[in-house]
């Protein structure tokens, strides 16, 4: 296998974009989002090809990397071809191979893939920090074959609100870029009280500059959806696209009796199998280490009503030394 160095203007954006959704991997290996990270240090781009004797070797991989001295860490993961991926382990031996000793930093909590085993790299040490797995909760629309059979199978609590909320005066609006700033405040009120609901620290101020700088960092991918009734914004779902892929990030509901969440949630799901019927909605991961919260176990109770299976994903740290000669 051959490593390849590229700059930042050889770079097709949608080519990037294309062989990142060819891989699985997640709206926070797309160009925008890797563009973005040069404002928090240095990023570096890498492919890596097969060697052979034509004059062209085949892609197999490529990856960004942001890096600070001796930090190095993966923006989303390797995006390796679907053929390719028992491969994983000689691209990361590679990358300790170009970049010695150091932290490592791989994956995300939207990084859906099984471990892979760390390499033997001649002249190194690696040693395993943390390594935590866990399952990401997604409904995957082409188990049904369109809305109203999905809707039928949900839980009869979920059709329930949904048809409340229906029969309520509320209005859902969503608005993406430019169009979604006017909803800022209205979702970080709402995350502050989820947040303040499972006793957490919530500065409004912070979490209001934080989706400001999202959705201009995601342009048209990322929007706002928010439901109202009565003047007043009772549930709000900050969501990035990318393919044919929509990524749940962030939301928040007040307690109603109108069923004004799940007909947020329901009416997303709904539009998104109208515009994407293979397509897949990622609602966040599963609790792992640590002791559940009565928010957490409520939020995986609600996406199993909507029908989420978990899939496998992993995050790990690992430090490389420099093995006595």
């Amino acid at each position: 296998m051959r490593l390849e160095e590229k700059s930042f203007s050889s770079v097709e954006p949608d080519e990037w974009d294309d062989f990142v959704l060819s891989t699985g991997g997640s709206f926070l290996g797309s160009w925008k989002v890797v563009r973005a990270r040069r404002l928090f240090g240095r990023v570096r781009l890498f492919d890596f090809f097969a060697e052979n004797t034509s004059s062209s070797s085949p892609k197999i991989a490529q990856v960004a990397l942001l890096t600070s001295r001796s930090k190095i860490t993966f923006l989303d993961r390797i995006h390796v071809s679907p053929a390719n991926r028992n491969l994983r382990t000689l691209c990361f031996q590679k990358l300790v191979e170009r970049f010695g000793a150091g932290t490592y930093r791989y994956g995300s909590q939207w990084n859906c893939e099984e471990p892979f085993d760390s390499p033997a790299v001649p002249g190194f040490a690696i040693e395993q920090v943390r390594n935590k797995r866990f399952q990401i909760n997604l409904v995957e629309l082409k188990n049904w074959d369109d809305f109203h059979s999905y809707f039928r199978n949900v839980s009869e609590n979920i059709r329930r609100d949904y048809k409340k909320g229906r029969s309520a005066s509320a209005t859902i609006r969503t608005g993406s870029f430019i169009g979604a700033f006017r909803d800022v405040f209205a979702l970080s009120a709402l995350r502050g009280y989820a947040l303040r609901k499972d006793n957490k620290s919530a500065s409004f101020l912070q979490d209001c500059v934080v989706h400001t700088f999202k959705l201009l960092v995601l342009g048209k991918d990322g929007f706002i959806s928010t439901v109202r009734s009565k003047g007043k914004c009772y549930s709000a779902f900050f969501g990035t696209q990318f393919g044919d892929s929509l990524f749940y990030n962030a939301g928040g509901t007040l307690k109603n009796s109108q069923g004004l969440g799940s007909l947020l949630f329901v009416s997303l799901i709904e539009k998104w199998f109208a515009d994407h019927p293979n397509g897949r909605i990622f609602l966040g991961k599963t609790h792992d280490n640590g002791k559940p919260t009565a928010n957490v176990d409520g939020d995986l109770l609600y996406r199993r009503k909507l029908r989420a299976c978990s899939v496998s994903g992993f995050e790990f740290e690992a430090k490389v030394h420099a093995s006595p000669a």
